[in-house]
């Protein structure tokens, strides 16, 4: 029983460890459009925006994106608002309001760096697939026929990098695969 115990503890560990690349190799995500974008005018949040420390590097960007959404903002399921304008005061969304967020936060960063005119990010809404599965056919709740994430597109090299703020707050993995 307790080598049955230690080996569980270890594949659990080892699950936990590479869920993120384990993520990325099962589920991807493909857009169906793009969502208008947020203008800044909350001055409040454009100056904590404006006081994250990065470095010009486009990681360390979406990085520093990535954990200041998560800081700012807790999922639920309620009806609430996408405006991050609104949401640095309410702090309660749904996945909308976490990729406008993030790309209001990411495209500020980037205009602080200079870089706005390398790289562009989209606010992308679209569907999820396990190994090809749809997974919003196996419910038909208007809440989950669609799932928000965002792009970054580097311009010169057309590289992109897909990532999920709803999920980097909820399980911890901000990169996803996606087309």
């Amino acid at each position: 029983m307790k080598r049955f115990l230690k080996y569980s503890f270890l594949t659990l560990l080892v699950l936990f460890l590479i869920r993120g690349w384990l993520f990325r190799h099962l589920v991807s995500y493909h857009s169906e459009n793009e969502r208008p974008i947020f203008v800044l005018t909350n001055p409040s949040l454009s100056q904590k925006i404006e006081n994250q420390t990065v470095d010009t590097s486009i990681q360390s960007i979406v990085r520093r994106s990535l954990i200041f959404t998560s800081d700012q903002l807790r999922f639920t399921f309620d009806k609430c608002d996408t405006d991050p304008n609104l949401l640095f005061a309410s702090q309660k969304t749904n996945c909308t309001g976490y990729a406008a967020f993030f790309n209001t936060t990411c495209q500020t960063l980037l205009r602080k760096e200079k870089l706005e005119n390398r790289f562009r990010v989209k606010h992308l809404r679209g569907k999820l697939t396990v190994l090809g599965f749809d997974l919003h056919q196996l419910t038909s709740s208007p809440f989950f026929r669609d799932h928000d994430y965002n792009v970054v597109e580097d311009l010169e090299t057309g590289k992109k990098l897909y990532m999920d703020a709803s999920l980097q707050d909820v399980i911890g993995i901000g990169y996803v695969n996606g087309e």
